[in-house]
């Protein structure tokens, strides 16, 4: 009952808004309304997400709080925002969500290892992509390490299995 008060709620503000906007009286421009959009419905699903016993919906909640936050703060311009390094900043808020997950939740090394890996692959490219390190390094990187995602994904693999088979005995 109370999901589908808030639902109609944000239906009739978004046709509000899109009404108005057909008549060229706009309240705001939308790509601020898009990005704090994000930021308040990740503040929503987090704090919501604390509140519950089970945790449910930490990672969404996590991911897109911090995605809204930089988005939002590169709509008002306190610092430059590219499709790179906006894809960059999403490894990194992957990476501290899958943090999030182990820290307030799960415990699951898997969790843990994911976010190592995001953050990680995140801090790499945000070092490519400002010139900290030659972009002729990330191809050498690639054609000698390429085999190394087999080796990870099989360690999670692997230790997915084995913390499942842990918890059920």
């Amino acid at each position: 009952m109370k999901n589908s008060k808030i639902s109609g709620i944000i239906l009739i503000l978004v046709g509000i808004f899109i009404f108005l906007h057909n008549w060229n009286y706009n309240l705001f421009q939308w790509r601020w309304a898009w990005n704090i959009g994000i930021l308040v419905f990740g503040i929503i699903i987090f704090l919501k997400a604390i509140t519950d016993s089970r945790r449910q919906g930490l990672f969404w909640g996590s991911f897109l709080s911090l995605l809204g936050i930089y988005l939002t703060l590169g709509t008002f311009n306190l610092f430059w925002i590219s499709r790179g390094l906006t894809i960059i900043m999403v490894f990194i808020f992957l990476g501290i969500s899958f943090y999030m997950m182990f820290f307030f939740k799960t415990k699951k090394l898997l969790h843990f290892l994911f976010g190592l890996f995001f953050v990680a692959i995140g801090i790499f490219f945000f070092l490519i992509y400002f010139q900290f390190l030659p972009l002729e390094y990330f191809y050498v990187m690639m054609d000698r390490y390429w085999p190394v995602l087999f080796i990870v994904s099989g360690l999670f693999i692997l230790i997915n299995s084995i913390t499942k088979q842990e918890s059920k005995t």
